[in-house]
């Protein structure tokens, strides 16, 4: 007797390994992109300062509790493009903040690329005379794109909300138009404080600057400490770490770098007062999380 085989009408339709393949890498791409939206997303009440792993240069993200972001510096290519897509939303092309410390090429080239692919809100930088290419097609794109520019120095602060202030400590007064024998000294050096927890910037800064400050009765005692000149024996002094004291410290150096950043002696001096020191040659991009209260690495 032939068999009957029953339709069960509950059953699941059969589909092809094509229509499989595609709906598994559909899913697999909805979980990435809320995976990224997620671990992008603000903190809540909670301040993000991130050192970005650029190579020999500098490239720091800032991002306050409600999402008000700063880039201080750039690095030396477009790399900084990557990294940013790994720090932001995928759907975010804005950053209401670029500060550029001084136009050496390791810190103002990879802001040319950000300048070409993000809508800018303002750009605060100490509009030295310095003859570059890259500082003067960073300048061009500026003009051509009509970007609000401000010169910062001593005594002006930025309000990012919920607490968060940069207060600038260097340079002194508005060295707009100035040329420097060495144009590190030029570098903007700011304080970032929430709450009980403090930042110090320094850019490319080297002794001379370091001594200015001291002697200028700046409130310089922090938590966390950009160290200056990617860990150059040229910045550092044992006065300035002496009163800046901070608990952590933070290089940016690319890896086997020309320079041999950064040098034995810096970091002698770190491990001498106990700063526990973190390295982008190291540790690739370093996060600081803070909620006013303490301050938490991530690597």
């Amino acid at each position: 007797m032939q068999k009957t085989i029953s339709k069960n009408p509950m059953s699941l339709p059969r589909f092809s390994k094509k229509t499989k393949i595609f709906t598994l890498g559909f899913l697999f791409i909805c979980v990435a992109l809320i995976y990224q939206l997620v671990s992008t997303e603000p903190e809540q009440g909670n301040l993000k300062v991130i050192v970005l792993d650029i190579g020999q240069g500098d490239a720091i993200f800032i991002e306050s509790p409600s999402g008000n972001q700063v880039l201080v510096d750039g690095g030396p290519t477009s790399q900084i493009l990557q990294r940013l897509g790994e720090v932001m939303p995928f759907y975010d092309h804005s950053i209401d903040f670029v500060i550029l410390t001084h136009p050496h090429s390791d810190h103002v080239v990879g802001l040319v690329d950000v300048l070409k692919k993000y809508e800018v809100g303002k750009i605060l930088y100490n509009k030295v005379n310095y003859d570059s290419g890259d500082y003067r097609e960073f300048i061009s794109i500026i003009e051509q794109n009509n970007i609000a520019t401000e010169p910062v120095f001593e005594s002006k602060k930025l309000d990012l909300g919920d607490g968060v202030l940069i207060s600038f400590l260097y340079p002194d007064n508005d060295i707009s138009g100035k040329e420097f024998e060495n144009v590190n000294n030029s570098s903007i050096v700011f304080r970032l404080d929430y709450g009980k927890d403090s930042f110090l910037l320094t850019g490319d800064a080297e002794k001379e600057v370091e001594e200015e400050m001291i002697s200028s009765g700046d409130y310089l005692n922090i938590d966390i400490l950009k160290v200056g000149h990617h860990g150059s024996k040229s910045s550092s002094t044992e006065e300035f770490l002496d009163i800046t004291s901070p608990d952590k410290a933070v290089i940016s150096c690319g890896l086997d770098n020309k320079f041999k950043h950064p040098h034995k002696e810096t970091l002698d001096k770190l491990e001498k007062r106990g700063i526990e020191t973190y390295r982008t040659d190291e540790d690739s991009d370093i996060t600081f999380i803070s909620d006013g209260s303490g301050v938490r690495v991530l690597k």
